[in-house]
């Protein structure tokens, strides 16, 4: 599977801000709207858990995803942060993803203790 572009790493103790780029030529965006493609949102859940994984040195174990929103779509080429922040005390790690100006999609993941 072919991961977006790492184009810049900003990490704290429990927080990482990630730019990355979605190449035109991923297969996440093979068949989804043919004429108009879009990142489905398995697909920026599918990134977050894995960038958790390699930054947060957790293999997450999810209970459930809360307050999840898709507000706008993330079209091939477009530039996007993607923050993770983690909160330790509470078993959560919310992401977001974000371009200046826009929020394109949120949510919290509650993990099993």
């Amino acid at each position: 599977m072919q991961e977006p572009i790492i184009k810049n790493i900003n990490q704290k103790p429990n927080q990482i801000e990630l730019t990355l780029l979605f190449s035109a030529n991923s297969q996440y965006f093979q068949g989804h709207f043919p004429e108009f493609a879009v990142l489905p949102g398995v697909a920026q859940i599918h990134f977050a858990v894995l960038f958790i994984q390699k930054y947060f040195d957790i293999i997450p174990n999810l209970k459930s995803i809360k307050k999840l929103r898709f507000m706008h779509i993330i079209q091939p080429e477009k530039e996007v942060f993607l923050v993770l922040e983690y909160k330790k005390e509470k078993q959560v790690i919310s992401f977001k993803y974000s371009s200046i100006g826009l929020v394109h999609s949120s949510g919290d993941f509650y993990l099993s203790i």
